[in-house]
């Protein structure tokens, strides 16, 4: 957006503004300020688990950092040494363990405005620009202290890279070209298979080989090989406790389906509407809807084979060719009304997902309402201040279930820190399962779990992830340890799968 802004203010040098450049710089700034707004509303709101797990990582010194994030997240180090910085400049906030994230989804945006400028133009640019500002989907995206952001920056550059080497095959394009896929590679694995995509176009699409020689493309795979060697250690390591990080329960097939669609409607509509649609196959189209497909390919295909890794944030990355190629298609209608009509309605639709999200969720994104950890803690600590009994606490985090072999990981008391605030000093925390069908859980509860709890006169749930596995625990307690017991609801956020819930069990 910085980058259409300045070509702006540069196409006014020498002569007189007209109205179209006044109109212009009106809707950059506009979206700007607006979508600035959207994102900083709420952005002091309490973290969600994994953004806990961010902090966990982050607090430490820089070695620290970097030894627990190779131990205990499923990415490589580099999105949490680049956030380490704000936290230790400025000090511990929500704000500033999420400021990477606002950082790297504001500078997307001129990539993909240089991208849709490289494929069709400037307006194809902007209006490539202003869906991926806006989308709700990258809106949570941009937000999170997670590493989503930071990969859909590497994705956009990468694209650019392969697209103008392909063009004009310079030295500079050819090194955005590496430093996207390296750079995507390690912000996240898996999101990284975009750029299999793009190997795949230049494999097949024979015009793409013409400026950017076959010796060429060898030569910058090979040092894109050489750079990610120790991520592919890395990646190896992480395969071999595949177990541990398998979180997911039954595939949902339309997880992808909800969230592609803001952008394939307006693609959709605008091929259908496309006089020639000849003009939308060009080679450097194709190669970018190749980049596209394949996260989505390798992600379902994966879940066809029974690997079940079907959530939303392992299919963001292909919004941002998505939205480019809308926003071609959509400028590709020879009828102006049509063009109006469709970048109309797409705007309306995201500014109703917004005024919807405000009264559910008290944010214009859900991604501020998947967990409100800070204030149940404080509710909880508070009333064990005057009436004390020990807490059992499930986070959320899949390693909970090592607890049953009687290990226990730092990060699983993540979520009793926020930013800038001491851990709670409670002193009897009793861990659960993450799995309430954990093959071993039934052994732990006896052993850890039930001595615990069947000789007190009160006691404490402090539980994420729904409804289910508390009122099993709640079934549980009254069978096992010396029921009935009067269940009483200090904090309740509500009945989603991310909701927090602050329990009083005490007995009759």
């Amino acid at each position: 957006m910085r980058s259409t802004l300045a070509d702006s203010i540069r196409t006014l040098g020498g002569r007189s503004p007209t109205l179209s450049d006044i109109m212009r710089l009106g809707v950059i700034v506009a979206a700007l300020v607006v979508g600035l707004f959207v994102r900083l509303y709420g952005i002091t709101s309490s973290l969600w688990l994994d953004e806990f797990g961010s902090l966990w990582v982050v607090e430490a010194s820089l070695g620290e950092a970097w030894a627990r994030a190779l131990e205990f997240q499923g990415q490589s180090p580099l999105y949490y040494l680049l956030t380490w910085i704000p936290i230790h400049l400025v000090g511990e906030s929500e704000a500033a363990l999420r400021s990477t994230s606002l950082l790297f989804s504001a500078a997307a945006v001129p990539v993909v405005y240089q991208l849709g400028k490289e494929l069709a133009g400037e307006r194809c640019g902007m209006l490539a620009g202003l869906m991926v500002w806006f989308d709700p989907f990258l809106l949570a995206t941009s937000v999170e202290a997670r590493p989503y952001a930071l990969a859909l920056f590497f994705a956009a550059l990468h694209l650019l890279g392969f697209v103008r080497a392909t063009a004009r095959a310079r030295p500079a394009d050819r090194a955005m070209f590496i430093l996207g896929a390296v750079g995507l590679f390690y912000s996240h694995y898996l999101l990284a298979t975009l750029v299999l995509g793009t190997y795949l176009a230049y494999l097949s699409i024979r015009a793409l080989r013409e400026q950017y020689r076959p010796a060429q493309f060898l030569l910058d795979l090979g040092i894109q090989g050489l750079l990610t060697v120790p991520g592919l250690i890395h990646l190896m390591q992480l395969f071999g406790r595949r177990g541990e990080l398998s979180w997911l329960g039954a595939p949902d097939f339309t997880v992808g389906l909800f969230l592609l669609a803001t952008m394939i409607v307006p693609l959709v509509a605008g091929w259908i509407l496309a006089e020639d649609r000849a003009v939308l196959c060009r080679p450097a189209d194709r190669a970018v809807a190749l980049a596209a497909a394949m996260p989505v390919i390798v992600v379902y295909g994966l879940a066809a084979l029974g690997i079940n890794l079907l959530t939303s944030r392992y299919l963001i990355v292909p919004l941002i060719p998505i939205a480019v190629l809308a926003a071609r298609a959509v400028l590709a209608v020879p009828q102006r009304r049509f063009v109006v009509m469709i970048i109309s309605t797409w705007f309306v639709g995201i500014a109703g997902i917004y005024a919807a999200c405000l009264p559910v969720f008290g944010y214009f994104t859900h991604a501020f309402a998947n967990g409100r950890w800070r204030e149940a803690v404080e509710v909880l600590d508070d009333q064990l201040q005057r009436d004390p009994g020990p807490v059992l606490f499930r986070s959320g985090f899949v390693e909970e279930d090592l607890h049953m072999s009687g290990r226990t990981i730092p990060v699983s008391r993540a979520p009793l820190r926020s930013p800038g605030c001491a851990a709670p000093a409670w002193n009897s925390i009793i861990p659960l399962t993450f799995r309430w069908k954990a093959p071993q859980r039934a052994a732990y509860f006896d052993a850890m779990v039930a001595p615990a709890v069947r000789d007190v006169r009160v006691f404490y749930i402090l539980c994420r992830r729904g409804l289910s596995y508390r009122e099993r625990l709640l079934r549980w307690a009254q069978e096992e340890c010396g029921g009935p017991w009067d269940v009483r609801e200090l904090y309740k956020e509500g009945d989603s799968n991310k909701s927090v819930f602050v329990t009083r069990v005490s007995k009759r």
